[in-house]
């Protein structure tokens, strides 16, 4: 797998609501520096103190439209994650903030492609 090579060592900071999503995408980015967060603040708190190569972010439950606006502005590369069907508002939302990608959860094994991008 060539993500793998490419991803290794790199720091990721992930923020969802759900406790089973950051460890199944913990799982999944075995080969990077994974920091997590459940929510707005803690997020906030790990960009402040922290680099990252790259952030992905729950778009409902952990504000996620506000912690883009926060990465953007660090020009941490960002991928926006959603549980629900494809939205064109959240989707032109996340793109007009700026985001990297936007990706459906039931994509989340093939996040390391995305993160290649």
């Amino acid at each position: 797998m060539q993500d793998r090579y490419t991803l290794k060592g790199k720091r990721i900071l992930i923020v969802d609501d759900e406790p089973d999503i950051l460890r199944s995408l913990e799982e999944t980015l075995d080969m990077c520096s994974v920091d997590k967060a459940n929510d707005l603040e803690k997020a906030r708190n790990l960009l402040e103190t922290n680099t990252y190569d790259a952030a992905i972010l729950d778009i409902m439950g952990v504000r996620g439209y506000e912690i883009l606006e926060i990465t953007t502005k660090e020009n941490v590369p960002t991928l926006m994650l959603t549980a629900h069907a494809f939205s064109p508002d959240s989707f032109m939302k996340s793109i007009k903030g700026r985001a990297h990608a936007y990706i459906p959860k039931d994509k989340m094994s093939d996040i390391g492609t995305f993160l290649e991008m």
